[in-house]
This record gives C-alpha cells, structure tokens and sequence, in this order.
C-alpha cells in the first residue's frame, strides 16, 4: 500500500512538471508569436503614418514603439505572461491609430476624386476615364463601408487602390503628375514622401 502512494505522489508530481513545462512552452509561444505580429504591423503602418499621420498620431506611434520594446524586454526574462500584455497593450494602439488614419484617407481619397474629375472633365466620355473614375468611387465606398465594420488598414488599403486608379488615369490623359500629388504618389507606392 505504501509503494502504490509513493508511486501516485511521484506519478503526479510528475504530470504536474510536465502540465506547467507546456503551460510554460506555451506562453512563450503565444508571446513570440505577438511579437512578430507587432513587428509585422509596424512595418505595414509605418509609410501611411508617416506620409499622413498627425503629430498626435505619430507620438502615439512612438509611445506604442517603447511598449513593443518592453514587451520584448519581457520575453527576455521569461515573463511571457507580461509580454503578451505588453503586445496586446500595442496592438491596440494600433487599432486606433489605423481609425485616425482611415479616417484622413477617405477625406483625402474623397478630395482627390473630387479634384481630379474636374481637371479631367474634358476626358470623361472616353470609357477607359469613367471607368477609372468608377473604381476609385467603388474602392472608396469600399473603404466608408470597412470603417463601419472597424476593418481600418483594409479601409487605408483600399483608399489608395482608388488614388491608383486617379493618378494612372491622370498620368495617361495629362502626363505628369504635378507636386500636389507627388506625396499621395508614393504612398501607392509603398514609400514614405520626401519633400
């Protein structure tokens, strides 16, 4: 009788090591894979914040900057636990921080529209231009619709899907783009705008 009680407390002692190694493995996995998705994130908000981010935006893109950094600070004392609060705490800055940003693309996709049509006015009977003139109009109701339903970097995503269509319609009908829109150009194009 007493080897079968030695053996049960050893058996679960046993069960208990081996239940808090994978609690362990696991909280070390799901803050890892936080972080990626932070330094992911980062890497994809960076051109638009930085080409249309307001000063607020940007100092709170800072302040989510030093939060992923103590997040990974976390990791490296094995506090898995505290990092995925810290990588949470930052994701959901970055929720906000697409909302401000949806919000100046679609003002600044609709002004685009807005302007551009006039400029190429003259052109609009020619199928190809109100074709283009369409799709920016779909991709911008697109991105109205995605920020009702709090889908903010699809509703970024698509406002310059439909600033691509203005600027190739405008550079085939007119040439050049002027300077006005050489900032929103190279936000199409993945690239943060040097004046």
């Amino acid at each position: 009788m007493k080897n079968r009680s030695c053996f049960i407390i050893i058996a679960c002692v046993v069960i208990c090591v081996f239940c808090a190694g994978y609690l362990f493995a696991s909280e070390k996995s799901e803050a890892q894979a936080l972080m990626k998705q932070c330094d992911d994130g980062v890497k994809l908000i960076d051109v638009p914040l930085k080409n249309f981010g307001d000063s607020n935006d940007l100092a709170k893109f800072e302040e989510g900057l030093n939060i992923i950094k103590m997040g990974k600070a976390k990791i490296a004392q094995a506090k898995y636990a505290d990092a995925k609060a810290k990588f949470n705490q930052y994701l959901a800055i970055q929720t906000d921080l697409y909302k401000s940003l949806a919000e100046k693309y679609i003002k600044r996709t609709q002004d685009l529209i807005d302007e551009i049509s006039v400029e190429l006015a003259e052109f609009v009977s020619d199928s190809y231009v109100l074709e283009a003139f369409t799709k920016a109009n779909h991709y911008l109701d697109s991105a109205r619709t995605q920020v009702k339903q709090k889908k903010y970097s699809e509703a970024v995503a698509n406002c310059k899907r439909a600033k691509k269509f203005l600027f190739d319609i405008y550079e085939k009908m007119l040439s050049e783009l002027p300077d006005k829109y050489k900032k929103d150009s190279a936000d199409i194009k993945n690239e943060i705008f040097q004046s």
